[in-house]
């Protein structure tokens, strides 16, 4: 049964940044924006999570892997990454990647040590 939650909560975090993502593009044009802003969002809210809760229950499993598994995205972060390179953006690509993995991280700690 944990599974049909954890699927459920990927659907929902998976729902959610196709909607964000959509609202966030609109003004979007040589930056990948959009999917910065939903990875450092998802970096925080599941430092913040995992600082109230633990794996050790259903609730906190379905929501740390399954909504914020699916609301944040490695895949296209990588992809945003080569297209900045194939379009000769090299200041953009170090800009997003640097960002990207640095914001992340020190917001997930931020946010996991802020409730601690």
């Amino acid at each position: 049964m944990d599974i049909l939650f954890i699927a459920l909560g990927g659907a929902v975090g998976a729902i959610a940044r196709f909607y964000i993502g959509i609202f966030l593009k609109r003004d979007q044009h040589q930056f990948p924006l959009a999917i910065l802003l939903i990875n450092l969002i998802g970096a925080l809210g599941l430092g913040v999570f995992l600082s109230l809760y633990t794996y050790e229950n259903t609730t906190a499993t379905v929501i740390s892997v399954g909504f914020f598994g699916a609301f944040t995205t490695f895949s296209t972060f990588s992809m945003e990454a080569l297209n900045l390179i194939k379009a000769k953006r090299l200041t953009h690509f170090i800009w997003y990647v640097g960002l990207s993995i640095v914001g992340a991280i020190a917001l997930f700690a931020f946010g996991f040590y802020l409730f601690q």
